[in-house]
């Protein structure tokens, strides 16, 4: 069920903030990011809120209260994006090194999921060759990931396993910015 109208906003103070639709004015506020926030996606169902931050940090909170649900996720690196499963129950999230320390000095970026009820990562991490344009789960099972690199090809990976389903799906003509599974 869906928790009513309102949308999410972040500040360049780090505060997330909770606003009415209706009342047009903050309903709460989500504190506990130390560094700016990347992105603020809601589960589909609209119970959950996640956020990515540079602080090394993805978060989870409840709607329409704000609470936090559970410890924050850590990473080694900042955390550039964060993605639902259909059903909620993983999180996908890309952590970005901009010195290139991460793995080498061509990967800079690696996705990892997790568990949403517990913070317990699924599998290993999975390197980019080239970063992470778009990161999407199927929208029907969710055990696929699909994104775009900063080269001309898609990548579509097991969600489980980590494993590639696809050799590269290679385009000539331009890059990826955004990408999704069609639901059916």
């Amino acid at each position: 069920s869906r928790v009513g109208r309102g949308w999410v906003v972040s500040e360049t103070h780090f505060a997330v903030w909770i606003l009415s639709a209706t009342a047009g004015r903050p309903v709460a506020g989500l504190f506990g990011q130390t560094n700016r926030v990347t992105m603020l996606p809601f589960a589909p169902d609209g119970t959950l809120l996640a956020s990515a931050s540079h602080d090394q940090t993805a978060r989870l909170w409840r709607i329409p209260s704000g609470a936090a649900s559970g410890i924050p996720i850590r990473h080694s690196k900042s955390v550039v994006r964060v993605v639902f499963s259909p059903n909620a129950e993983r999180l996908a999230t890309v952590e970005y090194s901009s010195d290139g320390s991460l793995f080498d000095e061509r990967t800079r970026c690696s996705i990892r999921t997790w568990e949403t009820m517990n913070g317990r990562e699924v599998g290993v991490p999975i390197p980019t060759l080239a970063g992470v344009r778009g990161l999407s789960f199927d929208a029907t099972t969710g055990r696929r990931l699909l994104w775009g690199d900063y080269e001309p090809w898609l990548n579509v990976f097991d969600a489980e396993t980590h494993l590639p389903l696809y050799p590269h799906l290679t385009f000539q003509r331009s890059l990826f910015q955004c990408m999704a599974f069609r639901p059916d």
